[in-house]
């Protein structure tokens, strides 16, 4: 997964952009929107005589038309695309002319009928639409005019903070070699711990064949002592991750860390009584203590898991989703300058499918686990592991949108050796949430 997120971070292209102007061979857009006012007044009972006249009908229609060859000339698509959009009404091509030319290239991709569709959205549902990758704006198009408006309504578009960049906090360097160190150091411990705990084991047998009570007793101890440092050494490795992850919130990470604790505590609680045993019945308490703490903690532990890798998930398709923008921005650059790259936005369109694929089994893999933490102990299981296969899939998915991505990095890099893969403008950094 590191390995992911390193092929995403390292594939972030930027271009700048250029505006789209009206203002060209004397008709501006201003005329334009005055003379709909005018047809709109006209409506409305003022002005009726003026709206009757021929000239003004003429002089509107004339105007949406320069409006539409304007808006048209000088855009760097091919002949399909370009075909779409002249077959577009003039009203459908002034919505469309707010769209940046990156966006709308990727629109114009789709079929002739839902580009006309989509014309006729508003200017704040068009720039939802636009930022969406090319899995979801194809599946939007295909709706029906209310679903689409519906689905639409349901998008929420935030800025995203340029330090965090999808990320829900940042760790200093100093912080995350620590907590790497103390997960390897919790690794030998429980290492440690198992070697050991089988020695104990032989020895208790040993004892109890020999019939010596006080060896049955003190291996006994000895034996749920060494567990009790193992079960401790389970949880020190969990919270070691999961104070490396950056995909956890701040409030997400202080629960788990708070439960983590809770139970080491009541593993050290155990560890006490243990240690202040003298006959079979205490070392018998005892041990169903410690056998009760360690088969919660193992379910705990599996839930905090599962957050933690949901969490990871989520940030490579996030980055993934921010990537996609990119690309649009490169082809239209290298549009501008003339360079062709054959079946690229069918490669980009595969990558952008296998990224969605792996949001829909993440969203299916959260709707599980949060069945999960509240339902009985043999549904919890069934729940549990339905999440983890859905996360497993979710993750085989972005693997293989990752060796995708790696296809059209070398394709761009050989074709087009200016693109800057460093730079990010501020623009670009926006988190598309789609609501329930």
């Amino acid at each position: 997964m590191k390995k992911i997120t390193a092929m995403v971070v390292l594939g972030i292209f930027l271009i700048g952009l250029l505006p789209i102007s009206f203002a060209e061979e004397g008709v501006s857009k201003q005329k334009v929107e005055q003379l709909q006012k005018e047809r709109v007044e006209a409506k409305d009972g003022v002005s009726v005589e003026k709206a009757k006249s021929p000239n003004v009908k003429k002089e509107l229609k004339e105007s949406k038309l320069i409006v539409k060859e304007e808006f048209l000339k000088g855009k760097k698509l091919d002949k399909e695309r370009l075909e779409k959009l002249s077959n577009l009404k003039e009203d459908q091509i002034e919505r469309l002319a707010e769209v940046k030319e990156e966006r709308l290239r990727k629109m114009a991709g789709l079929d002739e009928e839902h580009l006309k569709k989509i014309a006729e959205l508003d200017k704040k549902q068009l720039e939802k639409l636009s930022l969406l990758d090319r899995a979801r704006l194809e599946e939007f198009s295909k709706l029906d005019k209310k679903q689409l408006q519906e689905k639409l309504e349901k998008i929420k578009i935030k800025n995203v903070d340029e330090k965090l960049k999808y990320r829900m906090r940042v760790i200093d360097e100093k912080k995350i070699k620590e907590a790497e160190e103390k997960f390897e150091k919790a690794e030998e411990k429980l290492h440690d711990a198992q070697e050991k705990l089988e020695e104990k084991r032989k020895m208790l047998l040993e004892a109890k064949k020999s019939g010596n009570e006080t060896a049955m007793i003190e291996n006994a101890k000895n034996g749920l002592l060494i567990a009790a440092d193992a079960i401790i050494a389970h949880l020190e490795k969990v919270k070691s991750k999961v104070e490396q992850s950056e995909n956890l919130g701040n409030e997400t990470l202080s629960l788990i860390i708070a439960d983590i604790d809770t139970k080491i505590k009541e593993i050290n609680d155990a560890k006490a009584k243990i240690q202040a045993a003298t006959t079979k019945a205490e070392i018998r308490d005892a041990a169903k203590q410690i056998n009760a703490s360690w088969k919660n903690v193992q379910i705990k532990s599996k839930e905090h898991t599962r957050e933690l890798v949901n969490s990871d998930i989520k940030g490579i398709i996030k980055q993934s989703e921010m990537l996609e923008r990119k690309l649009d921005r490169v082809l239209k650059e290298m549009a501008e300058k003339d360079i062709k790259l054959e079946n690229i936005d069918a490669k980009i369109k595969d990558f952008s499918q296998k990224v969605n694929i792996a949001r829909v089994n993440l969203n299916e893999s959260k709707q599980k686990f949060e069945l999960a933490k509240s339902s009985s102990e043999e549904d919890k299981k069934e729940l549990m592991d339905d999440a983890k296969s859905l996360s497993k899939e979710a993750h085989d998915s972005l693997k293989d949108a990752h060796k995708i991505l790696s296809g059209i990095v070398k394709e761009i890099k050989a074709s087009y050796k200016e693109a800057d893969f460093e730079k990010e403008e501020k623009d670009e950094l926006v988190e598309i949430e789609e609501q329930d």
